[in-house]
């Protein structure tokens, strides 16, 4: 049985980086929740050339189960602006109406042996996936803590977590083991 896929990138080199070092960097691109987009109000720093760019969290853990089932959830914990920690209290305080999810994210991890970093989990350079917020029972599995991560002093981030299914439709994700070893794995199943 395939083995998940699971990065624990380290949230102090995103806002932070330290060349000396190359650990795992995740960056939740961009997220809309029911048709409303979540604002990429953070700037943080691209690994591979080092210039800044504007996303909606650093990721602190994403996993899935990959070749497993391709239709099973994408689980994904990143911090967010103080903006950001409103909004999405405001969906899970409230009613969410619409549970559909547009999502993009990129993973960095380092290649000992070409000495780079590479995109070892991604979504396609079509840009974005499409799912619904996972449901736990009777609840949905999108939370937002309402107390600043202690993990950086600045900017204040809050941590957030969401699992999402995929839509009914083929999707594809980019995973790699290596610079050069790439590889494209489907996601969701189309119906119809």
């Amino acid at each position: 049985m395939p083995e998940p896929i699971s990065f624990n990138p380290d949230i102090q080199q995103a806002f932070n980086t330290d060349k000396t070092v190359q650990p795992i960097v995740g960056h939740l691109v961009s997220l809309s929740i029911g048709g409303t987009a979540i604002t990429a109000d953070l700037s943080l720093t691209v690994p591979t050339d080092y210039t800044i760019t504007k996303v909606v969290g650093a990721i602190s853990s994403i996993t899935w189960s990959g070749g497993a089932g391709i239709s099973d959830p994408i689980y994904i914990s990143f911090d967010v602006s103080t903006a950001n920690k409103s909004a999405l209290l405001g969906m899970t305080k409230g009613t969410l109406a619409k549970t559909d999810v547009v999502f993009a994210y990129h993973v960095w991890c380092f290649d000992t042996i070409a000495k780079v970093y590479f995109l070892c989990f991604h979504t396609t350079d079509a840009g974005t996936l499409k799912g619904f917020v996972l449901k736990q029972g009777i609840d949905l599995a999108l939370s937002v803590s309402e107390t600043k991560d202690g993990t950086i002093s600045s900017p204040d981030v809050f941590s957030a977590y969401i699992g999402i299914m995929p839509d009914p439709s083929a999707q594809k994700i980019n995973y790699a083991v290596s610079n050069t070893q790439k590889y494209v794995k489907p996601w969701g199943v189309a119906v119809g």
